[in-house]
């Protein structure tokens, strides 16, 4: 985690998902492309559509 702040300057926000209200995972879920119930943990505030994936050697 003290990675992606160190690259992006923002902090990161993780929740797990078991700790979510059940409209709360049902709003979230309709918005993503994705079943909830594969994670463990959801990070907030970041982008929900596709991006190239980076290894931390590339920066």
């Amino acid at each position: 985690m003290a990675s992606s702040y160190a690259l992006t300057q923002r902090p990161l926000t993780a929740i797990e998902v078991a700790s979510l209200d059940d409209g709360l995972r049902n709003q979230i879920g309709e918005a993503v492309d994705v079943n909830l119930a594969q994670f463990e943990l959801i990070q907030v505030g970041r982008a929900t559509t596709p991006a190239q994936n980076r290894s931390l050697a590339e920066f």
